[in-house]
């Protein structure tokens, strides 16, 4: 059986926090990555009024919702400059990838912000229907 599918003992919430410690977002500012463990069993999809209540964000804010592989496609499709560093980093966010998708349905990817700073969620359902998944902070510039 493979590591990243969670195990009796240890909730999903738990394995995908073991599986980020330590791992920053790559972007301007390199951002640690924070597990969501929200309770809410609304239906799918998350939409951007509900989102925008979850995470307190007034309206003048920026949403975004994006497909939800871009999340990962930055940092997980290697580039020919790469080091072994991001190499390492693009194969820890790969296991991070397959845990969310083995776990969780109806994932989607929201950024909330203005056109230089987001914040990113990753979010999907799991098996109760309770949404869980990733935050960080992203800068464009």
């Amino acid at each position: 059986m493979s590591e990243i599918i969670q195990t009796a003992e240890k909730s999903f919430v738990e394995t995908l926090t073991e599986s980020v410690n330590g791992l920053f977002y790559p972007s301007e500012s390199d951002e640690k990555i924070k597990v969501i463990d929200w309770q809410a069993d609304n239906p799918a999809p998350f939409d951007t009024i509900l989102f925008r209540k979850y995470i307190g964000v007034v309206p003048s804010v920026r949403v975004e919702v994006l497909p939800w592989e871009k999340f990962f496609d930055a940092i997980i499709i290697e580039k020919d400059w790469w080091t072994d560093f991001e190499k390492q980093r693009a194969a820890s966010f790969l296991k991070v990838k397959e845990l969310i998708t083995a776990n969780l349905t109806n994932i989607e990817y929201l950024r909330a912000g203005n056109r230089v700073e987001f914040e990113a969620y990753l979010i999907g359902q799991d098996k109760e229907g309770k949404w869980k998944g990733l935050k960080t902070l992203i800068i464009e510039t």
